[in-house]
């Protein structure tokens, strides 16, 4: 009988070894990792009524979702926010425009600036030739 490699057979004696918390049951998060995203995100009977599985796309997401957690806290606190924002690669704007659509948050407290490596000492920006 063949075995397939997988960490979970070949942790023992390892560096991973009592690495994580003693609580987890690594079986079942490897469970978990073959199953498809429909069957992540349908609430358990154990859910809370109010939490919502919403899955993230693990390249633009990290940063989408902290752009718009900062944009929803601070109008929440009723406070104007500022950000300095990269111009590239811009794929976290659809996450962080998804985000704000669903949850309803106005933005006029907002005020962003974009990130120029070709601008002058007062923010304006130059082309890429200039010095």
């Amino acid at each position: 009988m063949r075995h397939r490699l997988s960490m979970l057979n070949t942790i023992r004696g390892s560096r991973l070894e009592g690495f994580y918390p003693r609580g987890w049951d690594l079986k079942k998060i490897d469970a978990c990792c073959a199953m498809t995203l429909k069957q992540l995100t349908t609430p358990s009977k154990h859910w809370s009524t109010n939490f919502k599985a919403i899955p993230v796309d693990a390249i633009a997401d990290p940063m989408g979702n902290a752009i718009a957690d900062e944009i929803e806290r601070s109008r929440k606190r009723g406070e104007l926010l500022a950000m300095m924002l990269p111009v590239g690669p811009v794929n976290m704007y659809q996450t962080v425009v998804r985000r704000l659509r669903r949850s309803g948050t106005n933005c006029e407290h907002v005020t962003t600036f974009d990130m120029d490596e070709w601008a002058d000492r007062d923010g304006n920006s130059m082309p890429g030739h200039q010095p």
